[in-house]
């Protein structure tokens, strides 16, 4: 049995690798595949970390500009251009995930230190509470599909 869970695990291994506060790698990996690894940077950060990518390319994240975080963000690599992502008024942001059409999904902390989860769409920020929850955080997101005419 234990060789079994062993075989299982080392078929889909989540790695995470971080040097001085850079990530290098996020990411599920299958047996067989080949993979990409890339630097993520971001200007001005001291702990930069990647959650989530999608079939578009993106690389969402957050980065931290003090080891107090305090100064934490979200952002979108898009094609090297790094876009930060910051709820209005909130103390925290973090990206979770982006789907292939571009819509972020996270949380955010605000004046008061109350968890709450967003949908960015564009430049328009939709605040997510699952209602009678005193936390919320939207971790994933998938495109909806649009359904087929019936015949």
């Amino acid at each position: 049995m234990q060789n079994q869970i062993a075989n299982h695990v080392s078929k889909r291994l989540m790695v995470w690798s971080a040097v001085a506060g850079k990530v290098l790698a996020v990411g599920m990996l299958a047996e067989g595949q080949t993979y990409v690894y890339r630097t993520v940077d971001t200007p001005g950060a001291v702990v930069t970390r990647a959650f989530c990518n999608n079939n578009s390319g993106q690389i969402i994240g957050r980065h931290d500009t003090d080891l107090q975080f305090s100064g934490s963000y979200g952002y979108v690599l898009t094609q090297g251009v790094l876009k930060t992502i910051a709820y209005p008024g909130a103390a925290v942001t973090i990206a979770a995930c982006a789907n292939n059409n571009g819509e972020v999904v996270g949380g955010y902390l605000d004046n008061k230190g109350v968890s709450h989860g967003f949908l960015l769409k564009g430049t328009t920020y939709k605040p997510l509470d699952y209602p009678g929850a005193v936390s919320t955080f939207a971790a994933t997101i998938r495109a909806l599909r649009t359904p087929r005419p019936k015949d």
